[in-house]
Order: C-alpha cells, then sequence, then structure tokens
C-alpha cells in the first residue's frame, strides 16, 4: 500500500509539475484586424498568423512590409520592430507567423495595439503565448495551487521513504 501511495503521489508531482513546464496558448478567435487587449498579460508573446487572401498587387515580394502592429487607436505601422515583413514572395493561401513580446508591446504601443495587415495578407488568428508557469497579471491561483500540490507531495515521499527504512 505504501508503494502504491508513493507512486500514485510520484504521479500528481509530475503531473502538477508538467503544467508548469508547457507554455499556455489563449487563441483570440481574431480573423481579420482588429485590437488586441492585453492589459491582463505580463509577459509572452503575440502570435499573429497571416495569410495572402487574394493576388491582387503582383508586387508583393519577400521583404516587402504587410502589416504588424500599431499603437493604441491608429492603424499605421510606425515602428519597424512591430512590422511585419514577408521571408518570401507569397503565392495566395500561403500563411506566414510573426510574434511579438508582450511586455515590450506593453511599452511601446500601450495595452491595447492594433493588428492590421494589408498588400493583398489577411489575418488568420491572434493568439497569446504566456510563458511557462505564467498566469494572467493578478492570477497567481493556479500556480500557487500547483506549487502546494507539488511540495505537498514531495513531502509526502519523503515522509513514506523514512517509514520504509
Amino acid at each position: 500500500m505504501k508503494k502504491f501511495l508513493s507512486l500514485l503521489l510520484a504521479a500528481i508531482l509530475v503531473m502538477a509539475m508538467s503544467t508548469v513546464v508547457f507554455a499556455d496558448e489563449v487563441d483570440l478567435g481574431m480573423t481579420g484586424n482588429g485590437t488586441v487587449d492585453l492589459s491582463s498579460y505580463t509577459a509572452g508573446t503575440i502570435k499573429v498568423k497571416a495569410y495572402r487572401y487574394q493576388y491582387v498587387n503582383a508586387d508583393v515580394d519577400a521583404n516587402w512590409g504587410v502589416g504588424g502592429l500599431c499603437a493604441t487607436g491608429e492603424w499605421e505601422v510606425k515602428k519597424i520592430e512591430y512590422t511585419a515583413t514577408l521571408p518570401s514572395k507569397p503565392a495566395e493561401g500561403d500563411e506566414f507567423e510573426f510574434t511579438w513580446d508582450i511586455a515590450a508591446v506593453k511599452a511601446d504601443l500601450g495595452d491595447q495595439p492594433n493588428v492590421n495587415f494589408y498588400n493583398d495578407m489577411k489575418v488568420k488568428s491572434v493568439v497569446i503565448v504566456t510563458e511557462a508557469g505564467a498566469a494572467a497579471a493578478g492570477d497567481a491561483t493556479p500556480i500557487t495551487a500547483i506549487a502546494i500540490i507539488a511540495l505537498a507531495s514531495c513531502a509526502a515521499m519523503v515522509v513514506l521513504r523514512k517509514r520504509e527504512a
């Protein structure tokens, strides 16, 4: 019975720690240009997937600016570090992924930057990727619970091992 309990507690520990190791992704459900609310995030990245939805402008080529992130209330991408450029000349339907650091975006563009893509490109999805174990600002409950479960599991394993000896 002690060995079973020890294995059970070890499994709980592994499951609890695995939730801290892997990043969480929150799909914002955006399929076009719009405002992103970052006010509840302090770290992580914004991941935008865009695709060439039409082939009107044949000049769109590698290194072209096709949009990116703009300051709150604006639609013009003014900062080069938030400009999305193409790595190759896209065919219709080609997809590209662009990522930006949330902390930097908030510092430069505010809590609610705009996602704006153009030059035959359209937003397919916008995803917030939180760093491993990071919760939204002000919500430490899941992390605290995981830490308590992990520590309790470790303590129980130590106690059981000492009793077996």
